[in-house]
């Protein structure tokens, strides 16, 4: 292939691209308009809303940094998708604004506890201004609920742990696929260092040492597609949950049918070479 048919191929994808990410926010500004809001549970459609925001934000920032698209940099994206999306699951699965009342709790509790040690420090060091702000701070989240009812929770928010919260939701399989990969990039453990990280000395008396990898990763379009299919998820899950009708199609098949369509011009054009 040329260097003008490249050139082509990489302004295709990345127009694609950018078409992908104006579709799915559309996805996101269209479902939450066809959501039955209730005001006597707001907070339940509160924090739908917020964590579709967050699939839908999340995506939007990997689908715009290539440097991403590989499993190394990419796991840490998607190990957030993955715990957001079984999150979603569990408070749309029953109980479900009893269940976005304890996530709100859990974390206005984290933030009055991580605000008062940040505060106690500035008054113990004198720092006046900051001690200002934070109380300003307090003020603004008496709005939420008042900073001293708010109870400090330790542990899960739902006092249990994410594999527990999937196994109920029936996402037991999605899990065990997705989360421990992604775990270990996102925690930096070995096997997942092993992999990406390393490099075996290419010096003999070395016996084999390994070595730091500086090499860039090349871009991994499967790691676009992987994120695509999580958020899609996500809208799929809120869309069964409210009653709200499947479209026709979605961005991340439209995504999938551009990438298939350029991948075959790619080919075609390196078969002729």
């Amino acid at each position: 292939m040329s260097n003008t048919e490249r050139d082509t191929a990489l302004s295709a994808l990345q127009g694609l691209v950018q078409k992908f990410i104006e579709e799915a926010q559309d996805e996101l500004r269209e479902l939450w308009n066809a959501l039955p809001v209730e005001t006597s549970e707001k907070e339940l459609y509160e924090v739908v809303g917020a964590l579709m925001s967050r699939q839908s934000l999340l995506l939007r920032q990997l689908s715009l940094s290539s440097e991403f698209w590989n499993f190394d940099g990419g796991s840490l994206v998607l190990r957030s998708m993955v715990d957001t999306h079984i999150t979603l699951a569990y408070i749309c699965h029953e109980d479900s604004l009893k269940r976005a009342l304890a996530f709100i709790d859990y974390g206005l509790g984290q933030e009055r506890l991580y605000t008062a040690k940040v505060k106690a420090k500035a008054e113990a060091d004198g720092n006046t201004d900051v001690v200002a702000e934070l109380t300003a701070y307090e003020s603004d989240l008496d709005s939420e609920k008042y900073i001293h009812h708010t109870d400090v929770k330790y542990g899960a928010w739902s006092d249990k742990n994410i594999k527990s919260l999937a196994n109920e939701v029936g996402l037991r399989d999605y899990y065990e696929a997705t989360f421990p990969p992604f775990s270990s990039g996102t925690h930096g453990i070995w096997n997942h260092l092993l992999k990406f990280n390393c490099s075996v000395s290419d010096n003999p008396l070395h016996a084999g040492l390994k070595i730091p990898k500086t090499k860039h990763p090349s871009p991994d379009v499967e790691i676009l597609m992987l994120a695509a299919g999580q958020a899609e998820m996500s809208f799929r899950l809120v869309r069964k949950r409210f009653n709200i009708a499947e479209p026709q199609t979605s961005p991340a098949q439209s995504l999938d049918t551009g990438m298939n369509e350029i991948t075959a011009k790619f080919n075609r054009s390196a078969n002729q070479e």
